[in-house]
């Protein structure tokens, strides 16, 4: 039911997938409901109750082709020129970015010590 983007999706019209799968769909014309993926954004999380909402999961899908080194802030940029991410999307990411590299650098200084 929830679906990220993958490599190959970036080489065609990964906006075009996130919009099909925010289409409201009519059930009325069908006698069951066709299944659509959940994929709202690029990242997103959804939190998950248990039937009896005793137990809650927290999913967090990540687009690591964005956050890829080498590729991440050219395809952010872009991404942010056509007007697919928002303002508040690239904050999330270049909170992302600094985190990623500060427990690096704590890792490297661990591995060094």
């Amino acid at each position: 039911r929830f679906a990220l983007l993958g490599n190959h999706d970036h080489y065609g019209n990964p906006e075009a997938q996130i919009d099909f799968a925010r289409q409201k769909l009519d059930c009325t014309e069908f006698k069951v409901c066709p299944s659509r993926w959940t994929m709202p954004r690029y990242w997103y999380t959804e939190t998950i109750a248990s039937d009896d909402g005793a137990l809650e999961v927290q999913l967090v899908v990540l687009d690591t082709v964005i956050l890829s080194e080498g590729t991440s802030t050219a395809l952010a940029r872009d991404k942010a020129r056509l007007g697919v991410l928002g303002p508040a999307d690239l904050a999330r990411w270049r909170a992302w970015a600094h985190q990623r590299s500060m427990m690096a650098r704590l890792q490297l200084e661990w591995l060094s010590s």
